[in-house]
């Protein structure tokens, strides 16, 4: 992973490439004639070319601090164990996977020739040269405007995007309200400080007025842990209105919420609780 011959960073602002630099690297090592095979870069090709370390100052000063979207976590990994062979600073940025996004914003592209970064290319319009790290950048930013452009969300909001039948899904062509979360994760938190929630191990399913993430942090505000999915270990799932579209046929209730009645009915005391409830339970932490 960390013999990277060839580095290609796009620059977009405001919904536009503003600056694009690609440049060959010597990995010093073996050229493997299967990788030459897919992006064509040769031994030869890359003689003379700086080393990682010796590029590695403009990553630095073009990445760090930025938000940063790669197809997949190869490219995050590749820089990561690139960085440890050199001995060099580590990057500091956020990371958006545009394969994830894909898969929440495009659910019916798996039956249509997947995730990858070409076939993705070719659904959504995108022209480039696959297997060029320049331009496999851009059509990584182009994903993610693409993306941006479908939902009409922000990149906050589909950084915590994922495919979860539990959860909203985008049907293809249209849009889902924000109000309606749109397949957002909540992200787990953990215990926080002390509350009328200390202890408790809070789930969430369903929609809701709020975020999953305002409602995620509102929990940890109230001392409790917030996990994704019901386990022996929860003690409350808040649960918000259900889309009868995205449940299993005859089913009324989420994948979360039987699972939970299931647990209750072996014995585990787990609390049902609805949105409003929930909120009225961590105001009781407010003076």
């Amino acid at each position: 992973m960390s013999s990277i011959c060839q580095v290609g960073i796009a620059v977009f602002e405001d919904g536009r490439q503003i600056f694009g630099e690609g440049t060959l690297l010597d990995p010093q090592e073996e050229f493997n004639q299967i990788n030459v095979g897919i992006h064509g870069i040769t031994a030869k090709r890359c003689k003379g070319a700086p080393h990682f370390s010796q590029f590695s100052s403009t990553i630095l000063r073009l990445l760090n601090g930025q938000t940063v979207a790669c197809h997949s976590t190869f490219d995050m990994d590749a820089l990561s164990e690139a960085c440890a062979k050199y001995s060099e600073v580590e990057l500091s940025c956020r990371w958006i996977d545009t394969c994830e996004i894909s898969k929440a914003v495009w659910p019916e592209f798996a039956e249509r020739g997947g995730f990858s970064l070409e076939n993705l290319g070719e659904r959504l319009g995108i022209v480039f040269k696959h297997h060029d790290a320049l331009e496999d950048a851009r059509a990584a930013g182009l994903v993610l405007l693409r993306a941006m452009a479908h939902t009409g969300l922000d990149i906050d909001s589909l950084s915590k995007l994922r495919v979860d039948p539990d959860l909203l899904r985008v049907a293809s062509g249209t849009r889902t309200p924000r109000k309606k979360l749109f397949a957002q994760k909540h992200e787990t938190r953990v215990t926080g400080p002390s509350g009328p929630l200390t202890g408790e191990i809070v789930v969430f399913t369903g929609d809701f007025v709020m975020s999953r993430a305002e409602a995620a942090d509102l929990a940890q505000a109230s001392g409790a842990t917030v996990e994704a999915g019901v386990t022996k270990r929860t003690t409350i799932l808040v649960v918000g209105e259900q889309d009868a579209s995205l449940l299993a046929p005859g089913q009324s209730k989420s994948a979360k919420n039987l699972k939970a009645e299931k647990l209750i009915s072996h014995g585990q005391p787990i609390e049902l609780v609805s949105e409003q409830e929930f909120s009225e339970i961590c105001s009781q932490r407010r003076p």
